[in-house]
């Protein structure tokens, strides 16, 4: 059976007539919000306007409906909301709401369910009002219909500063709102620019007086006010127009000399400089006594900073007990140098020493991939070809003790392709492709408890040829 109470008929006939008015445009001039159904909040500055469920003006809300509105108007006049229609399904349906703008530091006015008698409006004494909206699993019904307005009469005082004592050309200058009273601004530049910012940034290109003006308005009413700001003269200069070209050796330092001019009677001139291409430098030598940010794979490998063997200088980074798939890494960060080196040696034939990998794990990529020692006496690079397949190249043999000196030059990060050198002499001119590496003999892992090597960094650098 079905219960038609009058209540519900005058509500039903009220939204009706609402329905039939709002295509003749008698409400085209009133803002009306829905309350949001999904837990999200909404907020609306205007002055006044029409609030209603998450049904809207038309129809009965649903189950589950959860969602916030705030009304903040410009400036801080009291706001004032009552309901009109009040028509909800069950007591598991209720409004809440907070004298503020949110629900954090604000004042709760209180909670009213289906069965409770609203007040005859609420007051938003701090110049915003807060309500939220829920219903429950079963039933709907046609919900609510409240009206908002603000009712002050304090004018807005409209104010304003600027950052810059002499302003130039062409430069930013910083406009510091100090109006009262007001929640929306207009400036007009007096150059055909405007900004409804409160605190707006502005470039002028016009040189002389520059009249600026600042509208703030709230409900009630609004103000204005101007301020002229004299720009200086446009700067007047010129400088050299072909790129200027400085090779710097690796680890060193150049010069070179330019003149910028800008002629008598100019305004101040800014010249930019722009660095078209630079190679990063840096060096780890270990000098320092630190590990200079390499970092084992695992717990059984130990890092030591070491003085006795090094392919240049006193010291050496020596790492032991290390387990043969895992390296001992370098992580490059953004720098992305064209060129990278390492010395490195091994002092024992075991199986697999001496694993090296400097990688960017920003790509996720082992940019130069694993170097590492076989028992067998050769040197291996582990790569990715072309095709993705992972594999490993022996690149040189070597000698208990001895330090091999590591290159990767001209590396393309688009590409992800470059050329290895060792000891200085091209090892494959074809460039071999960049990858994740990945070892493919992983089914062989094995552990050297009593194993050690040496590595020397002393010129992770690019060469003096970049």
């Amino acid at each position: 059976m079905y219960l038609w109470s009058k209540q519900t008929e005058y509500l039903m006939r009220l939204r009706f007539l609402w329905a039939m008015l709002l295509p003749l445009g008698l409400f085209s001039q009133t803002t009306i919000v829905s309350m949001p159904i999904d837990g999200s909040t909404d907020t609306t500055t205007e002055c006044s306007g029409i609030l209603v469920d998450g049904g809207g003006i038309n129809g009965n809300y649903t189950a589950y409906n959860n969602g916030y509105v705030i009304i903040d108007p410009p400036g801080n006049d009291t706001v004032t909301l009552s309901f009109t229609t009040w028509s909800l399904y069950h007591s598991s349906d209720w409004i809440q709401v907070w004298d503020g703008a949110g629900t954090s530091g604000t004042t709760y006015i209180g909670y009213y369910s289906g069965t409770s008698t609203l007040p005859s409006s609420f007051i938003g004494s701090s110049g915003a009002i807060t309500i939220r909206f829920y219903s429950n699993y079963f039933g709907n019904a046609a919900g609510f219909v409240a009206n908002w307005s603000t009712t002050g009469t304090t004018a807005p005082s409209a104010n304003f500063t600027y950052s810059a004592p002499t302003p130039n050309y062409n430069a930013p200058i910083q406009f510091v709102n100090t109006s009262t009273n007001a929640g929306t601004y207009l400036w007009d530049f007096g150059d055909g620019t405007t900004s409804t910012a409160q605190n707006p940034t502005h470039n002028f290109t016009t040189s002389g007086a520059n009249t600026v003006e600042l509208i703030a308005s709230n409900c009630n009413t609004s103000d204005t006010t101007t301020l002229t700001i004299n720009i200086s003269n446009a700067p007047n200069g010129s400088g050299p127009s072909d790129t200027i070209t400085i090779a710097v050796p690796c680890g060193g330092t150049a010069s070179t000399d330019f003149t910028v001019y800008n002629a008598s009677g100019a305004g101040i001139l800014t010249y930019d400089f722009n660095v078209l291409d630079s190679n990063t430098y840096f060096d780890w030598d270990f000098e320092d006594g630190t590990l200079e940010g390499f970092q084992p794979s695992n717990t059984f490998t130990t890092l030591t900073n070491s003085t006795a063997s090094s392919a240049e200088g006193s010291r050496s980074l020596y790492f032991s007990g290390a387990q043969s798939s895992t390296p001992v890494k370098r992580d490059l960060g953004d720098i992305q140098p064209k060129n990278v080196g390492y010395h490195t040696s091994v002092g024992y034939t075991g199986y697999r020493g001496g694993y090296t990998q400097i990688f960017d794990s920003n790509n996720g990529y082992g940019i130069f991939l694993n170097t590492y020692w076989n028992s067998s006496g050769y040197f291996y690079l582990y790569y990715r070809s072309a095709t993705g397949v992972v594999s490993s190249e022996v690149i040189t043999t070597y000698t208990t003790g001895d330090f091999v000196h590591v290159e990767f030059r001209n590396i393309d990060y688009t590409a992800r392709t470059f050329d290895l050198y060792l000891d200085g002499t091209l090892n494959n001119s074809l460039g071999l492709p960049l990858g994740r590496p990945q070892n493919v003999h992983c089914q062989h892992l094995r552990f050297h408890e009593c194993t050690s090597w040496t590595t020397s960094a002393r010129d992770l650098y690019p060469p003096a040829d970049s």
